[in-house]
């Protein structure tokens, strides 16, 4: 067996390591707890919601200069969303109990139905601005920002506001 055989065996050995070391941090993991009650999915869900669509509009209409700072605050809130229920969109099947696949999958359906209205309203949104004033070409990347960040942030968003068990 040559070095980089070897090299490769011990990279994949790590890698597997850190990722059931990670899953299981994940599913026994209590310092976060504060994250996954309903209330604070509830308070998650509204100030994402208000972040992502105020945040689109000052970006398009006002400041196109503050759309790093916009996408930095839609990077938080990911990274939130994913610890408030306990990384169910990105584990793998055998890790899933019965009711956090029936969950995840529900989340799914309901999600990518809302993702077409979103995209809707933010076309018949440029339309308006369009027409009623000239949005420039600068000012509208902010909306491929919008695009992916909807798509991404979608099951977040439809997994609804039952969180765990306050203990």
């Amino acid at each position: 067996m040559n070095r980089t055989a070897k090299f490769e065996e011990a990279v994949e050995a790590w890698g597997k390591s850190v990722e059931q070391g990670l899953s299981r941090w994940i599913q026994r993991d209590r310092s976060l707890n504060f994250l996954r009650t309903t209330r604070a999915r509830v308070v998650l869900w509204a100030f994402t919601y208000t972040w992502m669509f105020s945040g689109f509009v000052v970006v398009v209409m006002r400041r196109p200069q503050w759309s790093g700072y916009w996408f930095a605050g839609l990077l938080v809130f990911y990274i939130i969303h994913r610890i408030s229920i306990r990384d169910l969109f990105q584990m793998p099947e055998p890790l899933l109990d019965e009711l956090q696949i029936k969950r995840r999958n529900k989340s799914y359906r309901r999600a990518y139905r809302n993702f077409g209205g979103w995209v809707i309203l933010l076309i018949a949104g440029y339309a308006y601005a369009s027409t009623y004033d000239s949005v420039h070409t600068s000012r509208m990347v902010s909306a491929w920002i919008l695009i992916p960040a909807l798509w991404v942030l979608a099951p977040y968003l439809a997994a609804g506001f039952k969180g765990e068990r306050e203990d």
